[in-house]
């Protein structure tokens, strides 16, 4: 076998291998018991495989002139495709969502941004009461004047959130599957989610490698092609000699000598 078809058989089992993995993993970390996390794990790893078994079968089938069996077929294996990218698609971002919380939390400057932040929401809600308390006793003035200072706390806090999703965001961006992937579809250009243009990659590169592989299987033997063929006829010679008897007749023993 060539090196491309060694090539592309060892990249359909692995892709094969983590297009079954990834999903499995995703359904069974439903919030459940034991049970429902195995069935729903289960399910995920049957639909993978019929994901990857029904193509080559339904092509199978329209090669066969049977339309119907081929067209459930494909219509099921698209079913179960789009449940495999929607699911990994959900754990690449979980997975990313969750990197991200750590990295951040990490991060000293995202840190004291955050702490500035909960100190005006504490004196937001401080100056709050306070108004509350000076308009219940009558104190009008003096809680008109606290009301300008609530306006530049508020608009200070909104500054250090600007500030604050600015930076979150250009740190999401720059991260692994962070930007998003714009397709130029027939009603203009949609926005697709990295992971999920990851995940539909992953899972279609799976299956064209399974064709791949199933393309190269050798051709069947037609029986027809064995048949035993007729032996030749052979035609008698026009020119042969015709026998004569005389020819054929026993011819004498020879005498021996005795020695002397």
């Amino acid at each position: 076998m060539p090196l491309i078809t060694h090539l592309t058989t060892a990249s359909a089992v692995v892709l094969t291998l983590l297009c079954l993995a990834l999903p499995t993993y995703q359904w069974s970390q439903l919030p459940s018991d034991l049970i429902v996390k195995w069935l729903a794990g289960a399910a995920a790893l049957s639909l993978g495989v019929l994901k990857i078994t029904f193509v080559p079968l339904s092509i199978q089938s329209f090669e066969q002139q049977r339309l119907l069996p081929g067209l459930c077929l494909l219509l099921a294996a698209l079913v179960a495709l789009t449940l495999s990218i929607s699911a990994t698609g959900d754990l690449l971002h979980s997975t990313m969502a969750t990197r991200h919380q750590q990295t951040l939390a990490n991060n000293q400057t995202f840190r004291n941004v955050q702490a500035g932040l909960n100190g005006l929401d504490q004196q937001i809600n401080q100056l709050h009461r306070l108004i509350e308390s000076d308009i219940n006793a009558g104190y009008r003035q003096r809680a008109y004047e606290r009301q300008s200072g609530l306006m530049a706390l508020h608009e200070k806090r909104d500054a250090q959130v600007k500030t604050l999703n600015q930076w979150s965001s250009e740190t999401t961006h720059t991260a692994t599957f962070g930007k998003p992937i714009t397709v130029i579809g027939l009603n203009g250009p949609v926005v697709i989610q990295a992971t999920t243009g990851v995940a539909m990659a992953l899972h279609l590169g799976c299956v064209l490698a399974v064709l791949a592989v199933t393309a190269w299987r050798p051709k069947p033997l037609n029986s027809s092609e064995f048949k035993p063929q007729p032996a030749p006829k052979l035609k008698p010679e026009t020119n042969a000699k015709p026998l004569n008897p005389s020819e054929f007749k026993p011819q004498p023993t020879p005498k021996l000598k005795p020695e002397t």
